[in-house]
């Protein structure tokens, strides 16, 4: 299911689909671009900076296909008011976390920062595709236990469902009266 939300101007759009440009522009010109990153200046074609000189090697027997230098990371975004900005919350498939592990040559998520590295790839992979002209198409996985998989969403959310229904009311405090 897609959410919307209500813009500035009061037309609705999908969450995740907001255009910042403007709001970026804004910050930009208001405090000088101080408060977004190096990545962020105008006119960069990426937010990080990639190498793509080195051919993948082996650490402990497994293959490196990437590295994030010591000093890569995500900037806490505020706005002028100090308030946090662009943050989400994801989920990352099981699959996906595995992919993005074996490039790192990692057995466990631990071994290094999985949403610093999602972004950089998110980023690498957009500027791969503009410099080569390509389009991606994504499409979902085939799947061919597509209904034993809704039946067992089924079951988890009736079993869910079945569990609050049982569980006792949480107390409520008695407001406390002066005499």
């Amino acid at each position: 299911m897609m959410t919307t939300t209500t813009t500035g101007t009061g037309t609705a759009m999908a969450a995740g689909k907001r255009d910042l440009t403007a709001a970026v522009d804004r910050i930009h010109t208001e405090h000088g671009g101080m408060l977004l990153a190096a990545g962020d200046e105008v006119g960069r074609e990426t937010f990080f900076d990639h190498d793509e000189s080195q051919a993948p090697r082996r650490v402990r027997g497994r293959q490196v296909s990437v590295e994030l230098s010591g000093k890569t990371a995500l900037p806490d975004y505020r706005t002028a008011e100090n308030l946090r900005t662009h943050r989400s919350m994801i989920t990352i498939p099981p699959k996906v976390r595995e992919n993005i592990r074996k490039c790192f040559g990692a057995e466990l998520d631990s071994e290094f920062p999985m949403t610093t590295a999602i972004v950089a790839l998110a980023d690498y992979a957009a500027w791969m595709l503009r410099r080569d002209g390509k389009c991606l198409i994504v499409h979902p996985a085939q799947d061919s236990l597509a209904d034993q998989r809704k039946a067992a969403r089924k079951a988890v959310r009736q079993a869910s469902e079945e569990r609050a229904a049982r569980a006792p009311a949480p107390k409520t405090r008695r407001a406390k009266t002066s005499k």
